[in-house]
């Protein structure tokens, strides 16, 4: 297979409001360089860093920068009422929300059930002790235009 990312956001000249969203779009494109049937999976990861704003933060023992100020983050599978989008809400509960490191993440992707299976979420183990959790999320087949070569 040959793949293309394209990666933007929105920039919408002489419109500061709409180009001020703080969104990340990536489009994958996927063409099948044989004559084979083929099933293709796009995955994602994102780590849930509300909290850490890279103000607060502790020197590990192999002289790592390691930001601190997340605690207790939560990552919720959700979808919209709509059913046009479904993946990973990311948030803190024990973040001031007068804090500049308080905020929500979201990873996510348009859903098309003719090209649409499943999200998998898994917990990776804590590498450092503090209250983090990191959230792989698999969706097969989503966000992913297939053409012929």
């Amino acid at each position: 297979v040959q793949v293309c990312i394209k990666g933007f956001n929105p920039f919408i000249p002489t419109d500061a409001e709409s180009s001020g969203i703080p969104i990340a779009v990536l489009y994958y494109e996927v063409t099948n360089t044989t004559n084979e049937i083929l099933d293709v999976s796009i995955c994602g990861s994102m780590r849930n860093f509300v909290g850490q704003d890279g103000s607060k933060y502790f020197i590990a023992g192999n002289g790592d920068y390691v930001p601190t100020g997340a605690k207790n983050n939560t990552n919720i599978y959700r979808e919209d009422l709509a059913g046009k989008l479904k993946g990973i809400y990311m948030n803190s509960t024990n973040v001031d929300p007068n804090d500049p490191a308080w905020g929500t993440i979201a990873l996510t992707t348009l859903v098309d059930s003719s090209n649409t299976t499943n999200v998998t979420i898994q917990h990776e183990p804590q590498e450092y002790p503090f209250d983090q959790k990191n959230t792989p999320v698999l969706i097969p087949n989503s966000i992913v235009r297939v053409t012929a070569e």
